[in-house]
């Protein structure tokens, strides 16, 4: 028999954070979040609610954050959903041929570094004392061969 234990269930009031909540991951997430009998509330961070918000400039969202560590704000759940598959209308490289370092360089900082430095940020924002759960969601990016 399969074994599901849903995190969510065990807590009793759901303060979530989504950062990247007005891409169509975010939105799914949101909108199934609210739906939950103990869903509390949720901060969409995203560049429609701050619009000075870059996942690959960490200033632009370390102020926001220490604020709400000042408050004692508190998540027990944080989803980072901000991948990209294209950036600047350039793909991901799928040949050595059409490697580009600032292409790479990009693609790496919005969908490896940025999300990293977020989950730094956040660690001191989560529960200590009940479940808390966070997990990043990245654009998926093939082999080159």
């Amino acid at each position: 028999k399969k074994c599901e234990v849903d995190m969510l269930d065990q807590v009793a009031e759901i303060n979530a954070i989504i950062v990247g909540a007005n891409g169509g991951i975010g939105q799914a997430l949101k909108a199934n979040l609210s739906e939950r009998p103990n869903f509390k509330s949720v901060v969409s961070f995203d560049r429609q609610t701050y619009p000075k918000y870059d996942i690959t400039k960490p200033e632009s969202f370390m102020p926001e954050f220490a604020k709400w560590q000042r408050e004692g704000r508190k998540f027990n759940l944080a989803i980072i959903a901000t991948g990209a598959l294209i950036i600047d209308g350039a793909p991901p490289e799928r040949r050595f041929a059409e490697l580009d370092a600032k292409n790479m360089a990009n693609h790496f900082a919005l969908n490896a570094t940025g999300p990293a430095i977020m989950i730094q940020q956040l660690l001191p924002l989560m529960q200590r004392h009940e479940p808390a759960v966070m997990a990043a969601l990245s654009a998926r990016v093939g082999s080159i061969g």
